[in-house]
């Protein structure tokens, strides 16, 4: 062979290359793949050419990348990006963030399907917590709004599949997130009428956020959760809120 291309040298050569750079299959690559030898920055810049779909099946391909994931929508730029905000524009794009908020809820779900229910809930307030439309007084013109609304088909992706005790748990946490206790006690010991704003917003909430999804059981489930506490005099009063007819001159 010519000099310095002798199978001895051949061999070392190789050796020194495998040295510098893991192979394939070593533990350093095994999780993260070939994301591993990009520096953060650049991997989150990646993710702003994604769909939020693709990020979603993104986080299911190992736990490394998924916790990545995780960080990543907690940053700013994560936030900026993930967490659109335009719920007062036309029908056409009324429909265009429903289903972003839909894919999102899939995104969440996926990312946090190791943690407990509680841990769930405590990352997905941290994502959403700086959303004013999503909270039952956040936004001042809550009739023509699309935040709780998104707020329900989030939810509802992200507890698709969950059994009664977890959603028990999702119940209870809006439930003191949001004081409905205190809210709902005012308006059913109150003269009807006499809050209206907060009677208009406790109707919004809940038909918007918990009784939005498309299967029956699962509104009958959350509507139990909403009229279990009270009398049945409060319960006929919280089912007429709800449900009853709006005046188009006050609300």
């Amino acid at each position: 062979s010519s000099a310095g291309s002798g199978p001895g040298q051949r061999q070392r050569r190789s050796c020194r290359l495998s040295r510098r750079t893991p192979g394939r299959d070593s533990p350093a690559l095994s999780a993260l793949g070939n994301f591993q030898t990009l520096p953060l920055e650049i991997f989150q810049m990646m993710l702003n050419y994604l769909s939020v779909k693709d990020i979603s099946v993104l986080s299911m391909v190992s736990k490394a990348l998924s916790d990545r994931l995780v960080n990543y929508i907690c940053t700013s730029s994560g936030s900026q990006r993930l967490l659109l905000q335009d719920f007062h524009g036309s029908s056409r794009e009324g429909a265009s963030i429903l289903e972003h908020y839909r894919a999102l809820g899939l995104l969440l779900k996926r990312c946090t399907l190791l943690l407990p229910t509680r841990d769930r809930l405590k990352y997905v307030h941290k994502v959403l917590s700086g959303v004013s439309c999503f909270k039952l007084n956040g936004c001042a013109s809550p009739l023509h709004c699309l935040g709780l609304q998104c707020y329900g088909v989030f939810l509802q992706i992200l507890t698709a599949g969950w059994d009664e005790l977890e959603c028990h748990r999702v119940f209870n946490f809006l439930w003191e997130l949001s004081n409905l206790a205190r809210k709902v006690q005012t308006v059913v010991s109150s003269k009807p009428g006499s809050s209206r704003r907060l009677e208009l917003r406790i109707r919004l909430f809940c038909r918007a956020v918990l009784l939005s999804g498309s299967r029956r059981h699962d509104s009958a489930f959350w509507l139990s959760r909403i009229l279990k506490p009270w009398p049945m005099v409060n319960q006929a009063r919280l089912l007429y809120l709800i449900f009853g007819p709006v005046s188009s001159r006050d609300g």
